[in-house]
């Protein structure tokens, strides 16, 4: 059993289109919290004070971790992400979730992010742009790993291609890929490829069936 120390209905989301995710039995930490594996009086959330992608990937695991009831043994999987801006000397990168306060939506945090790239216009080649997400896996037996995807293009300037005003994460959906344009409008499935949350999903999953094979041998 692997618990996901998360409770963002939008990773959750991303974990069910992980074909591999129905290899294992899954539970997210409200859902363990429900069934009583996570002590929900021992849990407590952490405060992301890393200053790397795994550091707080750790930090969260661990949090999670720490807190499963006593006699019950499964792995925990946590994540942290952000995205980074060549221009910006890779601002926001770990910050991304948190520019601007936690309290404002994320149009607030694109309007944002834009005044900073306002004071002057951008050529096209120092708009590249990194999407970074790092999962980490702690195991009782098999202790910590880790694996990091990210997805790599360009930002649109100086507002967001039409039509994508509607809810949503807006940093993901301004992302130009090469040859392919706007992340927003592609299909269903080469999306679920290109997304850096799925690949690192899906390589955590894969990282896990290899351990276990090895064990096994």
């Amino acid at each position: 059993m692997i618990i996901f120390a998360t409770t963002n209905p939008s990773k959750k989301a991303n974990l069910l289109r992980v074909k591999e995710y129905s290899d294992y039995h899954i539970l997210m930490l409200d859902e363990a919290m429900r069934v009583g594996i996570i002590n929900k009086d021992v849990y407590q959330e952490p405060e992301e004070t890393g200053t790397t992608y795994r550091q707080n990937a750790l930090i969260k695991a661990k949090a999670a971790f720490d807190a499963i009831t006593n006699g019950i043994h499964c792995s925990v999987m946590a994540d942290d992400s952000g995205f980074e801006i060549e221009y910006l000397n890779g601002e926001p990168g770990i910050y991304s979730a948190r520019l601007g306060g936690t309290k404002i939506q994320y149009n607030e945090k694109r309007h944002i992010l834009m005044k900073k790239m306002h004071e002057k216009e951008v050529p096209y080649t120092e708009r590249a742009v990194k999407f970074v997400c790092h999962c980490t896996l702690i195991d009782p037996l098999m202790g910590i790993h880790d694996v990091e995807s990210t997805t790599c293009g360009f930002l649109p300037w100086p507002d967001l291609p039409d039509g994508l005003e509607t809810p949503g994460n807006p940093y993901l959906r301004m992302l130009e890929l090469p040859g392919l344009g706007n992340y927003d409008k592609l299909e269903p499935k080469l999306k679920s490829l290109l997304n850096y949350h799925e690949k690192a999903y899906r390589e955590m999953m894969q990282l896990i069936k290899c351990i276990e094979g090895k064990d096994a041998d």
